[in-house]
């Protein structure tokens, strides 16, 4: 078999090995383990760093089996910029006008949301071809537009929106079949597609790929900074954040309960990332004895500091709409309880199965207290842990997710007829 995954937005997965892989590339990796073929079409223009690694459509024989296919993009200078709409653009024009000059074809494609340009070319070629596509929830396009304004002109946005929400419908109605990182994505999906679950929809976790825990340690050397960030705090009770900044990550709320934390000279939370904001958060740490703000890490040092955690925080805004991210499945891995500003899917995953607690979004109070539970109960936060690991080596792997992954995908390319669905 031989797929296609259509991604601007995730870092390579092949390469730097401190990048963790994400979805697709998890994904693209089960699949060449079971020895299929993977074409990874991207964008020139890398979303993380935001600088350009090629001047034009470039194709990539990367390995045996694996082989990416650069599409020109025109980049942007910051993800709400403009520009990023017209890149958008371009990379879905690009792409189908490239599919279409292929003497070879893909027997799938996976096209994933985010970007609703890129799926919706993915899936004209598909549609023209007669070769199923799958389309994946990652994020709530174009409903996240919604949270940049205020909502009392939700209305009026959804008129100007018009054609973005007339291209999901579209994208999602031509699917051969949808799949998404929770259940309460693929609902969504499958309302854009006006349509009830069929057995060619399905929900897979984002899940992690590596036990934390099984690292070996890092060398304690003084001239290693984290080492000595990890020694100056080992034998306190660290809770720590990661997370790229954006206004769904509520950063000051974490700063405002460590505040009201200052008088617990035992607890101190570690806040790994960088974004939106940095410069003002930075400033506002600096004065905080509990805190500490690391920047952005690589992968490996990201696990020195989990393995001295002992809980995994997860702080989202009140208008944040995720339901499933990775972080927490990466707090699993690390055998850390969760505590987590999220309604819904999380919130119920955490109660159901005893791996942390939750707190109310936007409310230092609420996540101060919590914190301050798990400090002063350690054997249930131990025990919380424990149920966190536990859970992950049962449905969380990647390499179970991913493998069940494959297996679908098998599927639907072992039973497709041809017709368009």
């Amino acid at each position: 078999m031989k797929l296609w995954i259509a991604t601007i937005y995730e870092p390579l997965p092949f390469g730097d090995r401190r990048t963790r892989p994400q979805r697709c590339g998890m994904l693209a990796q089960a699949l060449l383990d079971r020895g299929h073929d993977v074409e990874l079409w991207t964008s020139t223009f890398d979303h993380v760093s935001h600088t350009q690694l090629h001047d034009r459509s470039l194709y990539v024989k990367a390995g045996d089996r694996i082989s990416i296919q650069f599409i020109k993009g025109c980049g942007y200078p910051d993800d709400h910029s403009l520009k990023r709409f017209l890149h958008n653009r371009q990379t879905g024009r690009e792409f189908y006008n490239l599919s279409e000059n292929r003497r070879d074809r893909p027997d799938i494609i996976f096209a994933p949301v985010p970007v609703l340009e890129l799926a919706e070319a993915a899936v004209k070629y598909s549609d023209k071809q007669k070769i199923p596509v799958i389309v994946d929830v990652r994020d709530l396009w174009p409903d996240i537009y919604l949270t940049m304004i205020p909502k009392r002109l939700h209305f009026l946005a959804k008129k100007l929106l018009y054609s973005e929400y007339k291209r999901a419908r579209f994208v999602y109605k031509k699917a051969t079949g949808i799949t998404a990182v929770s259940n309460t994505y693929l609902h969504k999906g499958l309302s854009y597609a006006g349509r009830s679950a069929r057995d060619t929809d399905h929900a897979f976790p984002l899940g992690s790929g590596e036990i934390i825990n099984s690292i070996s340690q890092r060398s304690d050397t003084t001239s290693d900074p984290i080492s000595r960030q990890v020694s100056m705090v080992r034998n306190k009770f660290v809770v720590t954040f990661v997370g790229t900044f954006s206004k769904f990550l509520d950063v000051q709320a974490i700063l405002e309960a460590a505040k009201l934390l200052t008088s617990k000279p035992d607890v101190h939370i570690f806040i790994i990332g960088t974004g939106s904001s940095s410069q003002k958060y930075f400033k506002i740490a600096s004065r905080l004895p509990n805190v500490t703000m690391t920047g952005w890490l690589n992968s490996t040092d990201i696990s020195s500091f989990l393995k001295i955690t002992k809980v995994g925080l997860v702080a989202y805004s009140e208008e944040a709409m995720m339901s499933l991210p990775n972080k927490p499945f990466e707090y699993m891995a690390a055998g850390l309880p969760i505590l987590s500003s999220l309604p819904g899917e999380l919130a119920e995953l955490i109660q159901v199965y005893n791996i942390g607690r939750n707190y109310n979004a936007g409310d230092p109070v609420s996540l101060s207290r919590e914190i301050q539970w798990f400090y002063e109960h350690p054997d249930e936060t131990k025990k919380m842990g424990e149920n966190s690991m536990n859970l992950f080596l049962e449905k969380y792997r990647s390499d179970i997710i991913y493998t069940e992954f494959s297996e679908y995908l098998e599927r639907i390319v072992n039973r497709y007829d041809g017709r368009s669905s």
